[in-house]
C-alpha cells in the first residue's frame, strides 16, 4: 500500500464510528443538577435565648407562688399556751391518755426546742404505752409487748433529744432519769444502770440516782434478793 492510500484510509477512519469515552460521565451535580441539600441547625439570636430564659424563670416563680402551703394547726393561733397546759393537766388527772397526748403534742409543736415540753410529750407517750389510748382502759398486763415498747421508743427518742438540748444540769438530769426509769420498767437493767451511773457521776446531788445504782447492782449480783 502506498503512502497516499494509507492517508485516505486514515481519513476514512475519522469519518466512521467515534470512540467511546474512557472516563465515566460526571455526577448529576457536576452537570448543573442540584444534589440533596444538608439542613443546617437553626440558630437563634442571643436576645431570643435570653427572653426564653426569663419567661421560664417567671413561670417557675408563678408555680411556686401558687403551690398550696401545708396546713397549719388550727388550735395554735386560737388556744393560748396556758389554756393548752391546763387542758393537758386536766386530761392527766382524768387519766385520759389520748387527750393528754394530743395536748402535749400541740404544746411541743409551738416550741419544738423546749426541753420541758419535750419531756412532757415523752411522758404522754409513756402513759399511752402503759395505759392504752382508750379512756378508762386498765393497764396492760403484757410486760414485754412489742406494741407497747414501740410506743416507749417514741418516748425514749424524745428524752434523748431533750438530754442533748438541755441548757441546765437540772433539765439534763430529768431527761436522763426518765430514760433510766423507762429502761428499768421495760426490763432492761443494764441500760437503766448505765443511765443512773451517768447521772450520779455528773450530778452529785441526785440521791435517787445513787439509790437506784445500788438497788440494780445488788439485783444483778443476786437476782433472788427480796425487794
Amino acid at each position: 500500500m502506498t503512502a497516499r492510500g494509507s492517508d485516505r484510509g486514515r481519513r476514512a477512519g475519522r469519518g466512521g464510528a467515534q470512540r467511546r469515552p474512557t472516563h465515566a460521565a460526571p455526577p448529576p451535580a457536576a452537570q448543573g443538577i442540584p444534589g440533596p441539600s444538608v439542613r443546617r441547625p437553626m440558630r437563634f439570636p442571643p436576645w431570643a435565648v435570653l427572653l426564653a430564659a426569663v419567661a421560664l424563670a417567671l413561670i417557675a416563680w408563678a408555680i411556686l407562688r401558687l403551690k398550696p402551703s401545708p396546713p397549719r394547726d388550727v388550735y395554735a393561733p386560737v388556744v393560748p399556751l396556758a389554756a393548752m397546759a391546763d387542758s393537758q393537766r386536766a386530761a392527766l388527772a382524768a387519766q385520759d391518755w389520748r387527750g393528754a397526748l394530743d395536748w402535749a403534742a400541740r404544746l411541743r409543736a409551738t416550741q419544738p426546742g423546749n426541753v420541758s415540753l419535750m419531756i412532757g410529750l415523752a411522758t404522754a407517750w409513756h402513759n399511752v404505752a402503759w395505759g392504752g389510748l382508750g379512756f378508762g382502759r386498765a393497764r396492760s398486763a403484757c410486760r414485754n409487748s412489742l406494741e407497747r415498747f414501740g410506743l416507749e421508743q417514741r418516748s425514749l427518742a424524745l428524752l434523748d433529744s431533750a438530754a442533748a438540748l438541755a441548757g441546765t444540769r437540772e433539765d439534763w438530769a430529768r431527761a436522763m432519769m426518765w430514760q433510766a426509769k423507762t429502761y428499768e420498767l421495760e426490763g432492761f437493767p443494764i441500760e437503766a444502770l448505765a443511765h443512773y451511773l451517768t447521772v450520779a457521776a455528773r450530778d452529785s446531788a441526785s440521791v435517787e440516782a445513787r439509790q437506784r445504782v445500788r438497788y440494780i447492782a445488788a439485783r444483778l449480783r443476786d437476782p433472788l434478793l427480796p425487794n
